[in-house]
Parts: C-alpha cells; sequence; structure tokens
C-alpha cells in the first residue's frame, strides 16, 4: 500500500541543496534506500549521487542500516537510513478538550508522549504557551543538549489555510481566526512547522498504520465537530483548493430546519449528530440525577443507558445518510470511522454500515471495508509523524537547537 504523500517536515538544514535533501526524501520515505536505487529515481548519475551521500555521511544525517540481498553476481548494495542522531520531529493533536503532544526521532520512533489540558477558549496565546512548554519539558527529559529539533506537525479541530499555517473561521476555536499559529510556533523553536486540519492527521495515520484499510480512504471522525480525511488513490491527502475539502459536518441534514448550527446555517449534520448535539439532546429529555453535570455521552454509552443508545442509532442514521453520499463520491476502498462514539460501542459503525450497503449502489461497496479506526485516538499523533521531507519552509526561522540549562 502507499503510504500518503504528506508533504510534512522541512528541510534539514545540514543537507545542504536541492538535491541532498530530494536524497533524503527519497531514503526517509523508503522510495529509495540504497545508492542504485537512487540514481534510478533521481535520474542522476552515478558519482553525483555518491558525491551528494558522501556528504550527507560525513554530516552525520544518513548510515548504513545493513545490506540488502544481491541480485546476481557481486556485491550486495548498502541499505541506507537517516541517522537517529539528526534530530528530533515534534507533533501535537489539538482536542476541544485535551490535546496530545509527543516527541519522536527522525526515523519517527516515539521517544516521549503526554495528554495536556489545553482550554482552546483561552485563546491562542494561552494555548500555544501550554502547548511550547509541554514540548520543552519533554525535550529537557528525553534528548541531550544540542539536539536539532528538525520539524513540528500540528493538527487542529478547525479549517485550515496550510499554506499561511492559520485557523480559518474555527467554530470551536473562539478567537483563533486568522492567528498565525505556525509562525509563532516557527519563532519559539526556530523549525518547520505544518499546520492541518486534525481529522486529515488522523486519516494519514490510518493510512500508515494497517494494510487492512486500503486507499482510497475516507475517515469520518464523530467528535464535537465532524469532519472527513480524504486519502486518495495514490497516496495523497485531498485538501482541495483551499484547505476545505472533508469539512462535511455544515453537509445538510433534511428534516432539521429548526436546529441552528454553530456556523449560522440550520440542519448541518454537526449540530444533529456529533456528541455534543447528541448530549445537549439528552439533557433536555434526563435530569441532572440521570446524567449529571460531570458525566459524558461516551459514560452514558457504554453504561448501556437505553436513551443514550437510541440517540446514537439516531445519529448514526443521520451520518450514514452523509456517508452515502461520500461513497458515491468518492468510491472509497475503506470508510473508517473514528472518535469517541466509535470507540464506545458499536452502534454507530452499526447504524452506518446499515445506511451505506442499503442505499448505495452495489458498484460502490461490493468491495468496500468499513469499519472502526485501528488506532483510535494515537491516529492524529502518528499522523503527524507520517511525514515527508520538504524543499522549503515558509515557516522556519534561525537556527535552534536544544540547549542545557
Amino acid at each position: 500500500m502507499t503510504p500518503p504523500n504528506t508533504g510534512f517536515v522541512g528541510d534539514l538544514s545540514a543537507a545542504g541543496d536541492s538535491v541532498s535533501r530530494q536524497i533524503l526524501r527519497l531514503i526517509a520515505t523508503g522510495d529509495a534506500t540504497n545508492k542504485a536505487e537512487i540514481v534510478r529515481r533521481t535520474g542522476l548519475a552515478r558519482s553525483t549521487v555518491t558525491d551528494h551521500l558522501n556528504r550527507l555521511e560525513s554530516a552525520g544525517l544518513v548510515v548504513e542500516a545493513g545490506s540488502a540481498m544481491a541480485v546476481g553476481r557481486g556485491r550486495p548494495p548498502r541499505v541506507l537510513a537517516l541517522s537517529d542522531a539528526a534530530g528530533v520531529v515534534l507533533a501535537a493533536d489539538v482536542g476541544t478538550t485535551k490535546t496530545t503532544v509527543a516527541v519522536a526521532d527522525i526515523n519517527r520512533r516515539i521517544l516521549d508522549q503526554r495528554t495536556i489540558a489545553c482550554p482552546l477558549a483561552d485563546g491562542p496565546n494561552a494555548a500555544l504557551h501550554i502547548i511550547g512548554t509541554a514540548f520543552e519539558n519533554m525535550l529537557g527529559d528525553t534528548v541531550s543538549a544540542g539536539t536539532r529539533i528538525q520539524a513540528m506537525a500540528m493538527g487542529l479541530p478547525s479549517p485550515v489555510d496550510t499554506a499561511g499555517g492559520r485557523p480559518i473561521h474555527p467554530p470551536l476555536m473562539p478567537g483563533w481566526d486568522r492567528y498565525p499559529v505556525a509562525e509563532t510556533l516557527a519563532e519559539r523553536f526556530a523549525t518547520h512547522v505544518i499546520l492541518d486540519n486534525d481529522v486529515n492527521l488522523m486519516a494519514i495515520g490510518e493510512t500508515s498504520a494497517t494494510s487492512n484499510a486500503p486507499i482510497p480512504l475516507l475517515l469520518l471522525h464523530i467528535s464535537d465537530g465532524i469532519g472527513c480525511g480524504i486519502i486518495t488513490s495514490n497516496g495523497e491527502l485531498l485538501r482541495g483548493a483551499d484547505g476545505a475539502a472533508g469539512d462535511v459536518g455544515h453537509l445538510r441534514s433534511h428534516g432539521h430546519d429548526d436546529t441552528v448550527c454553530r456556523c449560522g446555517n440550520v440542519g448541518c449534520i454537526e449540530s444533529v449528530a456529533s456528541v455534543t448535539a447528541i448530549e445537549h439532546k439528552l439533557r433536555e429529555r434526563l435530569s441532572d440525577q440521570e446524567f449529571p453535570p460531570d458525566a459524558t455521552l461516551v459514560a452514558l454509552v457504554k453504561e448501556g443507558n437505553p436513551l443514550a443508545l437510541n440517540e446514537v442509532r439516531r445519529a448514526a442514521m443521520e451520518i450514514g445518510e452523509i456517508a452515502v453520499t461520500l461513497v458515491h463520491t468518492f468510491n472509497p476502498a475503506s470508510l473508517i470511522l473514528s472518535g469517541p462514539l466509535a470507540e464506545a460501542s458499536d452502534d454507530l459503525l452499526s447504524g452506518v454500515r446499515a445506511m451505506v450497503y442499503r442505499r448505495a449502489l452495489p458498484l460502490a461497496t461490493r468491495a468496500l471495508h468499513i469499519g472502526t479506526s485501528a488506532l483510535g485516538e494515537q491516529a492524529g499523533i502518528r499522523g503527524a509523524f507520517g511525514w515527508r521531507l520538504s524543499m522549503s519552509s515558509p515557516h522556519r526561522s534561525p537556527e535552534y537547537a536544544r540547549q542545557s540549562s
């Protein structure tokens, strides 16, 4: 299965010119892991590739990871890999109720991961300070002084202008509209920063995590909002012209013209079938004793509360209608449901699956895999580390390396 081409992670500063960065990208992604493969993929002369590899090895960016099986006579080719000493990558999966932050080595092995409280309603300055401090604490506990931060990737529960590194009109994040998130973090950590929608990162993580979820893939995430990450048949993340692809939470759900959404429209699927919307309905019907203020919908579902289960099943039918449209539009090989409700019980999956198989045409469903996330809450972080080495960095500040205190 082709891994998603995410475009993540900026140039390694020691790599020098664009040819060296191209070679690093091929090695990092596994597209070419020996000299012969690099020559074939780049079209460069063997002597040119040899020269660049020598420089990269001298800089400590590339190391020999073993030998491949020889084809015919001759010495087996050296297998190349990025050096763990080349630095670390940072990732953050920012949610409305909690945020996960992690540090990984350059080969994407997670060194440390923590969940922190980060109230988005307090505004971007406060939230980014909390996230930045958490990163600095992890770096201090995990890596040695002088370790270079090669890149950072962050997912937000918001539409995102990826080129500008800013959230755009985020309904769940008051005060964040067009705030320069990527630029702010780049200045603090002096590294390349990629900002994307959180569900996009989840889709990337899901695709790279499991071979039983073939592409094209749609990941429907049902939480406080509803979004969809789309991985195309060639492994590309589909963002659309302005990064709005997959913002399905504001598609119309018929029969709900009296339900006002946070976006100002009426009848949006998010205002009808999200976790927040279901909880609101239940609180109107249940007493504080039956549904205490500190309780959650997920807890009620796990307890088998009949009213909660009934509302989840109703929501599953509404989401299923949207899923049918998506299946006919994109003809995916996999439709993955994620979020707390998908993890809490099979009711959401069963309802969506039933609606899709009942309403979608046989050609679109005969080989369609419909299931739940293989990674659960880890999908966003794994997707943030599902990076590719890019050729330039619009959000990179002067050189930074973690210093000893």
